[in-house]
């Protein structure tokens, strides 16, 4: 939309210049751009979706923890396999997005997404910090952790810790095998020892051993839940 607005010597004239006095009126002119609020609406849940899927992206571990929606109330609690009640409380977390150039005429769509994008990313390395922290005062608090003592990761350690875990399993009785977390440069390492796991003879009977013993912990914990239920 384009307006015109003239001013100048109280012109009476209708024509947006005016001669008066030996001069002309000022022209000036008002830019009023048009609005269209479905389109922004529609961006705006573009943008937030695309915020939601690549923070999951460069968060895979808390992408998978399931999320329940509290409408109501401060807090919430949860109960553990010994009875004991846990209480939970809510933690802020947020991310701030400055762009000096969102109001200007050359601000794109590429140009939001970039930003959301980098938004997405210190939200994802907040997350996984308290997620990890949350785990590591779980762990202290029961005597679970691990200790390596700076050795590099072997099959051998990795069958360690799965001694001292808690494994669940399907209903056909496999393994839910825990995610293991390590940087990227350790990957050929670790290929390397579940490589040893899998055909190694000695290191796959222990494996097996311990299967079998986490097994049966699984069906007594199932046991003892289905005569509660």
């Amino acid at each position: 939309m384009l307006c015109a607005l003239c001013s100048g010597n109280n012109s009476t004239n209708d024509s947006p210049f005016s001669r008066e006095a030996g001069g002309f009126g000022v022209l000036s002119f008002l830019i009023m751009l048009p609005d269209f609020p479905k389109l922004r609406i529609e961006l705006s849940r573009k943008l937030r979706s695309d915020f939601k899927k690549q923070t999951d992206l460069r968060a895979p571990l808390v992408a998978e923890i399931k999320v329940v929606a509290q409408h109501e109330g401060k807090g919430g609690s949860y109960e553990t396999e010994d009875g004991e009640i846990k209480r939970i409380e809510p933690q802020e977390m947020s991310v701030q997005v400055d762009s000096p150039a969102a109001s200007g005429p050359s601000f794109g769509y590429e140009d939001a997404l970039r930003m959301v994008h980098e938004a997405a990313e210190e939200m994802a390395r907040k997350q996984t910090r308290t997620l990890f922290a949350t785990l590591n005062e779980a762990v202290e608090a029961v005597g679970n952790s691990f200790d390596a003592q700076g050795q590099p990761l072997s099959a051998e350690l990795i069958l360690k810790m799965w001694e001292r875990m808690q494994i669940d399993f399907d209903e056909q009785g496999n393994p839910k095998m825990p995610t293991l977390v390590f940087n990227p440069v350790q990957k050929p390492n670790v290929e390397e020892q579940f490589r040893r796991l899998k055909h190694e003879p000695q290191l796959r009977k222990r494996r097996q051993e311990i299967m079998n013993r986490k097994r049966l912990d699984w069906y007594d914990r199932e046991s003892r839940r289905k005569l509660v239920d």
